[in-house]
């Protein structure tokens, strides 16, 4: 008997340190499979033994973490808190859910769940049910069970206390008070990426319930989540919007209002770019339209100042696609009229004046070509404002070619008033 079999023969089993005694049997049952020569059966053994161990890992880490962690999975992902077996429990989430689940939440590392997908793939492939020419052999199973050995049975069972898991009962179950927030800002910056992964997938997942006192909570802490996690994490948020805008079928919230509350905290962490831009560019858009009828109200100065803070708050990431439509609203207010202008212009100021060069001469040209922004240029003080602004705009610029198109759009203004 070589040893690869002896690591699954009975006296050497106990050597799988986390294996519980149902996984003790399921391995001691594959270690006779394979001195009876029977491979494919033992890999099935092998299969039951690791998904049972994985199950029970991710229940003694924490059940919320992990299904917040296949939220945006696809397949079936319905978890039986109340089942009497853990059979039961796990009855209605997919295998493919349950090893890509571990792993995001950073109970299963990547070669345990390669190991777990391959395995899936040949009982699904190559098992004796399947007529296949890729038959398993029993190099296959040890390889695979020397695998899960150190990466799945040899590695401690999940302890809470030192992961984003203590943080999550509190914040199900009361307000937290000043104190603890603070507390909890403390222990998320002390947080590794993974950790960070974890508990900002949870978050993201609470916003989109709205469910109190948990929403309440996770908003006084967001903040702190949302500077340490990474842009892909952030680009996964925006995405949310996305999705629940094109299929509102996809919000599962009792109000149906996760992508207002998603938009919401995005505005306040300054985060709007990391919405997709086609969903981006109809919010700019509609922002756009409230800045142009407040433009078009008589006496609505008032007004134009408080859709350009509407505007302002989304940040400077117009999209081109809606490029034209936001920009001559904003130089129409810039602008002004015959009487004079709005602190619109103040405002709006970053609009012009953080972003980079092409962009600044992009929105001069609108001064040649779009009608909407040359309407009131003919007048005294619409021009004057129109020519300064022109001016600072030419004062920003280092190249002498786009110094001149800027040359060239303000002899064409100061035209319009003579």
């Amino acid at each position: 008997m070589s040893y690869d079999v002896v690591m699954l023969a009975n006296n050497e089993i106990s050597t799988f340190a986390t294996a519980d005694e149902n996984e003790f049997v399921m391995l001691k049952k594959a270690a006779e499979l394979i001195s009876l020569e029977y491979p494919e059966h033992a890999l099935l053994e092998v299969w039951n033994s690791s998904i049972h161990n994985l199950r029970r890992r991710i229940e003694a880490f924490s059940i919320d973490i992990f299904l917040s962690s296949i939220s945006s999975l696809s397949g079936r992902k319905t978890y039986k808190k109340d089942g009497d077996s853990l059979s039961e429990r796990w009855a209605g989430i997919d295998d493919e859910v349950l090893i890509n689940g571990a792993v995001q939440a950073g109970v299963l590392n990547k070669k345990a769940g390669k190991a777990l997908e391959m395995i899936n793939w040949m009982r699904n492939h190559a098992s004796p049910a399947h007529d296949s020419d890729e038959c398993v052999t029993k190099e296959d199973v040890f390889g695979l069970v020397a695998i899960l050995k150190v990466n799945l049975f040899d590695c401690q069972l999940p302890d809470p206390a030192h992961s984003p898991v203590t943080l999550i009962e509190p914040i199900k179950l009361n307000s937290l008070t000043a104190d603890q927030i603070e507390l909890f800002k403390e222990q998320i910056n002390a947080f590794s990426n993974k950790d960070i992964r974890t508990i900002f997938g949870y978050a993201v997942d609470v916003i989109c319930s709205g469910k109190n006192p948990e929403y309440s909570n996770v908003l006084e802490l967001f903040q702190t989540i949302w500077d340490k996690a990474t842009d892909e994490q952030k680009s996964d948020m925006g995405m949310k919007i996305y999705k629940f805008n094109f299929d509102p079928s996809l919000d599962k919230s009792l109000d149906s209002g996760a992508s207002e509350r998603l938009y919401d905290i995005l505005l306040k962490v300054k985060g709007i770019k990391f919405i997709p831009e086609i969903t981006r560019a109809a919010i700019f858009r509609k922002l756009a339209k409230n800045l142009a009828r407040a433009k078009d109200t008589a006496y609505g100065w008032a007004l134009e100042n408080s859709a350009s803070l509407g505007l302002k708050q989304v940040g400077i990431g117009v999209p081109s696609s809606a490029f034209t439509e936001v920009y001559q609203e904003i130089l129409c207010v810039w602008c002004g009229n015959y009487w004079g202008r709005s602190e619109a212009y103040s405002i709006l100021n970053e609009f012009i004046f953080s972003v980079s060069a092409k962009q600044k001469v992009s929105i001069a040209k609108l001064f040649m070509s779009n009608e909407r922004v040359r309407s009131e240029l003919h007048q005294g003080k619409p021009n004057y404002y129109a020519l300064s602004l022109l001016s600072d705009i030419r004062k920003d610029l280092t190249n002498e070619s786009q110094k001149s198109e800027i040359d060239v759009i303000m002899d064409n203004i100061r035209r319009m008033a003579q």
